[in-house]
């Protein structure tokens, strides 16, 4: 009993930073690649995976839709000369498409019914959607209160980047929104000094309850693959992984050269992936089966001051730095997901509307990949 007072009252000293729960950090190398620099079965992959945006951040003129977006620099207030800080970042958090009307995500992502209806999953943003940005001269406040009608978009050349808000046109096709929940979970979210301590003890002693959401769009999804998940793989430690998501909201990327440190906590397991907020959601991958295995839910501080510059940074620590990044099990979803590539038992004599994905070697990507694929793998869908 006297250690658990004790641990509460560390917990208690350290809360400020340390129920930052949802925050990551880059750990040894940055793992992060761009979509255009992965190779081509984790494009594939890449392409059912989601951004969720606020319905604000989306606005239309003359009937086209775009994403609105500061650079992730001015958003988070980086120091120059930051990994991708140039690129635009708008998204909240992360979500994959697991049916042909299901996205799974994380249970703080999508809260209630209230947040699904504002929500809206984009498809497709990737650093390929770069070149078509407009500037606009104007705050993302004033735009989410009117319209982009009330400002000139100006075309950007290429490589160049607005000192104000980028808008980027998206197909309508690929923006859907949140029907209803179908199932989801998070645990009570206390708040106060003594709240947020007794949350960070919990945290700590790995007594955290599941925190998942799989969500039913407005309509089938037509273009993209839901992606299989894995059923029978049992995990270990050790065993190597990846995930494609959206770090701090900015176009997708694809952060391997990771592994699972600590296999042992009940809802959850702890990893070593190269992720930011915004990565919430975000789908983690075996390396060995290409199949889904968890959501990225929580880890450490994003960024750190630079007092002398008066900027931040993206926190970099050594790779086996801290508890690491944790990753929600998928155990009390796989009855509400349907397993793709079984054949219905009214089905048994048709075949399989998507096959099953084998892999047979993987190896994740880093920031090394270029135009030579690293991958091998087989039907992948």
């Amino acid at each position: 009993m006297d250690k658990i007072f004790a641990a509460f009252f560390v917990a208690l000293m350290m809360c400020p930073t340390t129920v930052s729960a949802r925050n990551e950090v880059i750990y040894g190398d940055d793992n992060r690649i761009d979509y255009s620099k992965a190779p081509a079965p984790f494009q594939k992959l890449a392409d059912s995976v989601v951004s969720l945006w606020d319905r604000k951040s989306i606005k239309e003129a003359n009937g086209q839709p775009y994403l609105i977006t500061e650079t992730f620099e001015r958003r988070k207030g980086l120091c120059p000369g930051e990994t991708f800080g140039q690129q635009p970042a708008g998204a909240f958090c992360s979500g994959t498409l697991v049916g042909e009307d299901l996205v799974l995500t994380a249970g703080h992502c999508i809260k209630d019914e209230s947040s699904c209806a504002t929500a809206r999953i984009v498809f497709g943003f990737n650093d390929k959607i770069l070149n078509n940005g407009m500037a606009v001269n104007a705050n993302i406040t004033d735009i989410n209160m009117a319209g982009l009608w009330e400002y000139d978009m100006i075309p950007l050349k290429k490589g160049e980047v607005s000192n104000g808000v980028t808008v980027y046109p998206v197909e309508h096709n690929e923006i859907y929104s949140c029907s209803k929940i179908i199932k989801r979970h998070l645990g009570e979210q206390h708040t106060g000094m003594i709240g947020m301590a007794w949350d960070a003890l919990l945290d700590n002693l790995d007594i955290v309850e599941p925190d998942y959401a799989l969500i039913k769009l407005d309509r089938k999804v037509t273009g993209r693959n839901p992606l299989p998940i894995e059923r029978t793989f049992k995990l270990n430690e050790g065993d190597k992984i990846f995930t494609i998501g959206h770090p701090s909201g900015l176009p997708v990327k694809i952060a391997g050269g990771a592994k699972i440190r600590d296999n042992s906590p009940e809802n959850f397991y702890l990893t070593d992936l190269d992720t930011f907020g915004g990565n919430s959601g975000s789908a983690v991958f075996s390396q060995k089966t290409g199949r889904i295995i968890g959501i990225l839910v929580r880890g450490g501080t994003d960024f750190v001051d630079d007092s002398e510059k008066g900027c931040r940074k993206q926190k970099r620590v050594s790779q086996d730095y801290g508890k690491g990044e944790a990753v929600n099990r998928l155990d009390p979803l796989l009855s509400s997901i349907p397993e793709i590539g079984v054949k219905k038992p009214a089905e048994a004599k048709q075949p399989a509307t998507v096959p099953s994905q084998k892999v047979s070697q993987v190896k994740s990507p880093d920031a090394s990949t270029r135009a030579k694929p690293n991958v091998k793998i087989t039907n992948p869908f």
